[in-house]
């Protein structure tokens, strides 16, 4: 069993993304087996386990983030929205914000 990078195990266990756990390790917000991990780059085995510190969880909580895609058939100009097409239907309606 090979050692890989802390920062990618715990992006790949979906625990935060690469450039959190850099900071995290950065501010000692880290542990493997209940030791404190200080150092960017380290490797740990798979199966080690991996602890954050409670300011690194509350932190996590706070911030939440949603990515919505605009649907093809909205146009929005100047505070307006405009539907192209609806469905099967082939009409247009305006609203206003």
């Amino acid at each position: 069993m090979e050692k890989i990078r802390l920062s990618k195990l715990m992006a790949e266990q979906g625990i935060c993304s690469r450039r959190e756990a850099d900071q995290y390790i950065e501010r000692g917000w880290v542990f493997v087996d209940g030791k404190q991990i200080a150092e960017l780059g380290s490797k740990i085995f798979p199966t080690q386990s991996i602890t954050l510190h409670k300011l690194a969880v509350s932190q996590q909580t706070q911030l939440v983030t949603i990515l919505l895609n605009k649907p093809s058939w909205l146009r929005i100009r100047a505070g307006r929205i405009r539907v192209l097409a609806c469905n099967s239907f082939n009409y247009a309606r305006t609203a206003v914000l």
